[in-house]
């Protein structure tokens, strides 16, 4: 059995120190700049009495987002812990929009950007969560204009928070032509892709029941990903992701029960 990195011994260590009840941790995403807290369970039972954080803000940008995810070890990830000999040598590096919130991990994703970069590598970002756009939305536009992503995953209402838009197709003009490749994905509604001029629509796949949907914009952009790094055009590129996100959201559990290389060749032969 391999031995446990360094910086993951410490991360355990200090996550173990930190004996804090979760929920007094996460923050109530009610807008870009909120400070409010979850309630912890003993100022939970006086929210019985009294008013409730606020749950909804008018417009799409300031919309309540699920709150930040628990990220175990991966948030305190750092940038001495990068493989830059696999970094450089890929053909497409994806980050993960909910590690831009701890500061290790973003230093740590930084750090890769610019080693894909320097080796002429594509770099993928997604934008995770409503979440993550209203703490770090300053920081993902100024990644955008500085032409540091060629693929920006996002779904709809994260589209729109990202561009302060309430429409969907004026959210999607906005970001036209700032991203060489935006992928957006809208649930039952398919998925879209604008390369440069083009712009190219898939239907969702038709699944028997939807049972549980982690996973499911992971598997989505790992479809996508696969067809683009074996060459394959933008379309089937899409029906890839939608292929493994139908597949993930049929079951509980974030990892597939078919193989989705059979399932790959069948759909799309």
């Amino acid at each position: 059995m391999r031995s446990m990195p360094g910086w993951a011994r410490a991360a355990r260590s200090r996550a173990v120190r930190r004996r804090t009840p979760w929920r007094a941790s996460l923050r109530w995403a009610a807008g870009p700049r909120s400070s409010a807290r979850w309630p912890t369970t003993s100022s939970a039972r006086s929210s019985r009495t009294t008013s409730a954080p606020p749950a909804s803000i008018s417009t799409p940008r300031r919309a309540p987002a699920s709150p930040p995810p628990l990220l175990g070890a991966s948030q305190f990830l750092p940038a001495a812990a990068l493989d830059e000999e696999l970094i450089a040598n890929g053909a497409i590096l994806y980050l993960e929009g909910y590690l831009w919130d701890p500061e290790e991990p973003r230093a740590a994703m930084r750090k890769a950007i610019e080693i894909a970069r320097a080796a002429g590598r594509k770099v993928a970002f997604t934008l995770s969560d409503v979440f993550c756009i209203s703490r770090h939305g300053d920081d993902f536009r100024k990644l955008i204009e500085d032409g540091m992503i060629d693929i920006l995953f996002a779904n709809e209402n994260e589209l729109l928070a990202l561009c302060e838009r309430e429409a969907f197709e004026a959210a999607v003009q906005h970001l036209h032509g700032k991203v060489p490749v935006l992928v957006v994905t809208r649930s039952e509604k398919g998925a879209i892709a604008l390369v440069g001029g083009e712009r190219v629509e898939v239907p969702a796949e038709p699944i028997a029941r939807l049972v549980d949907t982690t996973g499911a914009g992971d598997m989505f952009a790992a479809g996508f990903l696969h067809g683009q790094a074996q060459g394959r055009s933008v379309r089937d590129s899409l029906r890839l992701g939608a292929l493994c996100a139908a597949e993930i959201i049929q079951h509980y559990g974030a990892r597939a029960e078919v193989d989705l290389k059979e399932l790959a060749a069948e759909k799309l032969a």
